[in-house]
């Protein structure tokens, strides 16, 4: 699988919305990243109850289902009642993996928010229950975008230095990029098509193109 030449390794022009990542990964197998993985299973956990247990159906009705294991939750809290709740949850997640600087949990947890995410949008693809649902679905898009795209080059959009853990020469494995490409086009798919589900025009569309199209050339 090709990777982009090394012309086309610089600083983006488009703002980075991803936070300044640590200068050392965690020590694999430490007290710091045993407990950052509890953390980020406990999260999504959590994003997956509300989905499950989201309060409005796609036909704008109350579920059902917020109801059927009444008392199960463990402190989960309330379904989720649109689609940008669950995205503000999702980003939050990126953001803390981002700043772990550490790319063997970076790459796999970054693809559980896709899968997440996949899961996810066709639930909340009525417009009664996602009104804003482009905005939110491209605030994501923009994170997962940007780091998979940092992951796959070794280095910093910014300052083009390398990443935290790519400094010794690392590069994402050949399995990974096939993953990171496969699960792009999934979530391609799944957002065009919740797009093309909410009338919106054909330049959001476009838009899912270029970032999907982006991370394949680089998968």
């Amino acid at each position: 699988i090709p990777t982009p030449p090394a012309s086309s390794i610089a600083p983006s022009t488009h703002p980075n919305p991803l936070p300044q990542p640590r200068k050392h990964p965690l020590r694999p197998g430490g007290p710091k990243e045993s407990e950052l993985i509890s953390y980020l299973d406990r999260v999504l956990d959590a994003v997956r109850y509300k989905v499950r247990h989201k309060s409005w159906d796609g036909a704008g009705r109350r579920s059902a289902q917020k109801d059927k294991d009444k008392g199960n939750g463990e402190g989960k809290g309330e379904g989720y009642k649109a689609f940008s709740e669950a995205a503000k949850d999702l980003e939050g997640v990126v953001d803390v993996i981002w700043v772990s600087g550490s790319p063997n949990l970076q790459t796999p947890y970054l693809l559980t928010v896709c899968s997440v995410l996949v899961d996810s949008l066709p639930l909340f693809t009525h417009p009664s229950s996602n009104p804003n649902s482009s905005h939110t679905i491209f605030s994501l898009i923009d994170k997962l975008d940007f780091a998979f795209s940092s992951l796959l080059t070794g280095r910093d959009p910014d300052t083009n230095t390398p990443l935290p853990g790519f400094e010794d020469g690392r590069s994402v494995s050949s399995t990974e990029r096939v993953r990171i490409k496969s699960t792009v086009e999934r979530v391609r798919v799944v957002v065009l098509r919740a797009l093309d589900n909410e009338g919106e025009d054909g330049d959001d569309g476009d838009g899912m193109r270029e970032v999907s199209e982006g991370s394949g050339e680089e998968a």
